[in-house]
């Protein structure tokens, strides 16, 4: 695989874990039990696996490829 391929996966990975902090910053405010707040945090949850994902596979492909 290219650099540049695996630098794109990194750049994802990034994009992916951002979009789980603002997800987390929009939950924040709401008051603990509110079905929102739940259904953020478990969707920030859900994306950080995916990110984590992405970060992986590009460690992967940088130390192997």
């Amino acid at each position: 695989m290219k650099r540049a391929e695996i630098e794109k996966l990194a750049q994802q990975s990034q994009q992916t874990l951002d979009k789980a902090r603002r997800y987390r910053e929009a939950a924040e405010p709401l008051p603990d039990g509110d079905v929102d707040k739940e259904r953020l945090l478990a969707a920030a949850t859900a994306i950080e696996i995916t990110g984590r994902d992405w970060t992986r596979v590009a460690q992967e492909l940088a130390t192997n490829g």
